[in-house]
């Protein structure tokens, strides 16, 4: 067995650490709508004032995450993953305190920052794995199922009992429970002699010719990432808008859990057996299907809705991370999609309150809709793209891109 795939070897033993910490990385945004929700109740907050809140959390989140290229190889994962779960728990105790919206504001932050964090690290070493693809799907998996559980032990008993504090504590508990997953988390990646790509270019250097798929896949990203955050954000206060209770819309945040986790297990049985681009096209006209259910008055629309809504993202991030991580001849940028996922999650949350007031939440979806598609579009461009490339390398004897 070489070095690389003893390096390799490594990663696959450490698949439900890195998966955990990935999932306590986006638990926050999981929980964001009845986080919000119970926040609006409790202040008399408007749509635009919680779309601040989540954009101010996503961009630190986005702030951490651009500089991933850079810090990511080069300082011990699991140093950063302690030093990052001890300031978001900090963080979540203080907030317990906060009575005023820049209080509120600060606090959103400062998760983002020490959250935002783990997100690269965990990622970087999902992808170091033989099949990126299953890693990825765990990841998702795991997130989905700590989805569930926080997301009805803050409907069911924390909100009832103790309100906003008792939500932020909570999440301080399970975030805590971080610190012994970092116990088997890689410390850092290997360095493989040849670029993950199947054609050539200089490992390190960012700008250049054969980076171009990435960046496209980056843009992509941020695309579907800011398509789904910006409705999920608003999915509590879609679903009073329905009609629902408080409990209804938490038992259907719970269902979207369920089947965020039956579909990205899916993805990880799939493995390479079917393209992750056709499973970007599939989960991109589920997700549009469930828009269009909103447009239905009722319980059942949006109940129905919001499964398929799930559904759809358990296959779409998974596949999108596994063509990243496919098309980057650098070996650097794909450490950089949790960036760019951010980037697009609150670009629409700036927006999003100005759509919602122009069109209403119909408005928004169709808007978000509109992003899922062409992420689609750019996906396909960048994979073919990279077979171009690879063609190209290959006509030339596998020397390097002018």
């Amino acid at each position: 067995m070489t070095a690389l795939e003893k390096a390799r070897s490594r990663f696959e033993k450490g698949v439900l650490a890195a998966a955990y910490v990935s999932a306590l990385g986006n638990l926050l945004s999981n929980v964001m709508p009845l986080l919000l929700g119970a926040l609006a109740d409790r202040y008399g907050l408007s749509d635009g004032a919680l779309g601040q809140f989540n954009a101010a959390f996503i961009a630190a989140t986005m702030i951490t995450g651009l500089s991933a290229p850079y810090w990511v190889p080069r300082f011990d994962w699991r140093v950063t993953n302690y030093l990052a779960i001890a300031g978001a728990v900090a963080a979540l105790v203080l907030g317990t305190g906060a009575t005023t919206i820049a209080a509120l504001l600060i606090l959103f932050a400062a998760l983002g920052l020490f959250l935002g964090a783990l997100l690269p690290t965990s990622f970087a070493a999902l992808g170091e794995t033989r099949f990126p693809n299953r890693s990825y799907a765990t990841g998702v998996t795991m997130q989905s199922i700590l989805a569930a559980v926080a997301n009805i032990g803050i409907s069911v008993v924390l909100i009832p009992y103790w309100g906003v504090s008792g939500i932020l504590l909570g999440l301080a508990l399970m975030i805590a429970s971080g610190a012994i997953a970092i116990r088997r988390h890689p410390r850092g990646g290997v360095a493989p002699p040849a670029p993950a790509s199947d054609y050539s270019t200089p490992r390190g250097r960012l700008l250049t010719r054969a980076a171009l798929p990435a960046m496209l896949t980056l843009l992509a990203i941020a695309l579907v990432i800011g398509g789904i955050q910006g409705y999920w954000a608003f999915v509590e206060r879609i679903g009073v808008g329905h009609g629902l209770a408080a409990e209804a819309i938490a038992a259907t945040l719970s269902l979207c859990a369920l089947a965020s986790i039956v579909n990205s297990a899916v993805v990880a049985w799939i493995g390479d057996r079917v393209h992750a681009l056709a499973i970007i096209v599939a989960g991109t006209a589920i997700v549009n299907l469930s828009f269009f259910l909103l447009t239905f008055p009722g319980i059942v629309p949006f109940v129905a809705s919001n499964i398929l809504f799930a559904s759809a993202f358990g296959l779409l991030v998974p596949s999108y991370w596994a063509v990243l991580k496919r098309v980057d001849a650098t070996d650097r940028l794909f450490v950089a999609g949790p960036a760019a996922a951010s980037a697009g999650a609150v670009a629409v949350s700036l927006v999003a309150g100005t759509v919602i007031g122009a069109g209403g939440y119909i408005g928004l979806t169709i808007f978000d809709g509109a992003l899922t598609m062409a992420a689609a579009l750019l996906a396909i461009v960048a994979g073919a793209a990279m077979n171009r490339a690879r063609m190209r390398d290959e006509r030339e004897g596998g020397g390097q891109p002018a």
